[in-house]
């Protein structure tokens, strides 16, 4: 038998004793920005290794040099989000994304794989610029007694996003390989289309975030036995 202390423990907290009213906001770009995830490493190897025939090597260098972003732009992102405003951050990021997709676009239409080096190395860039200044408003726009469940809808967010993009590309990528298999304009036609929902994320989590809006906890007057009757004790 549960005592009647341990049962009120285990009721839904209200989103209010978690988030600030606009976490909804910050968690929606993540759908947005990672709808091409899959799609694009999926048509980047096979273009490189069943269509160019490449070598292993021409294969292995594409996330190599998308690495090789990453790591450059994390040797600064933490010390900028820190002195720059993370909301712009994330804007700059998620729209140096887009235009990273719209090079990949053109560099598969050019057959130049110099050109998809390239756009993957900003492409890395990009995604430090925009994951280190966003998961720091999650951090300040979630209770610390939450902040797993935040950063699990962060995940869930980027699954879906994920499972979404893979459904719509694939999907564009079958039809136009069937219909019209000599058109690579239309067959990569989902790797703009992308870009295009960076941007419009990018567009909409500036009007609709707040930087300066943070978590509040309650008062600290509240008793320690008050604070488990909301939820943050456990």
């Amino acid at each position: 038998m549960q005592s009647p202390l341990n049962k009120l423990k285990k009721q839904s907290v209200p989103p209010s004793h978690k988030f600030t009213s606009d976490f909804d906001s910050v968690i929606s770009i993540v759908v947005w920005n990672s709808l091409g995830f899959f799609f694009v490493d999926f048509i980047l190897v096979y273009m490189i290794s069943q269509v160019w025939e490449g070598p292993g090597l021409a294969i292995g260098l594409y996330p190599a040099f998308l690495t090789s972003g990453m790591l450059i732009s994390s040797l600064f992102i933490g010390f900028l989000a820190d002195r720059v405003s993370k909301q712009k951050l994330v804007m700059i990021g998620s729209f140096g994304r887009g235009l990273s997709y719209f090079g990949l676009y053109s560099s598969i239409i050019l057959q130049s794989l110099i050109g998809i080096y390239v756009c993957s190395f900003l492409l890395g860039l990009g995604a430090m610029l925009f994951w280190v200044p966003l998961d720091t408003l999650i951090s300040e726009k979630s209770s610390k007694y939450h902040r797993s469940s935040a950063f699990g809808r962060r995940r869930f967010a980027l699954g879906i996003g994920q499972v979404i993009g893979a459904i719509v590309g694939l999907t564009v990528f079958g039809l136009a390989n069937f219909f019209t298999p000599d058109n690579a304009l239309l067959i990569y036609i989902a790797i703009p289309i992308f870009g295009l929902a960076n941007f419009y994320a990018g567009i909409r989590f500036f009007r609709n975030v707040d930087e300066d809006k943070k978590f509040q906890y309650p008062s600290e007057s509240i008793d320690e036995t008050d604070e488990h009757f909301l939820g943050y004790g456990f």
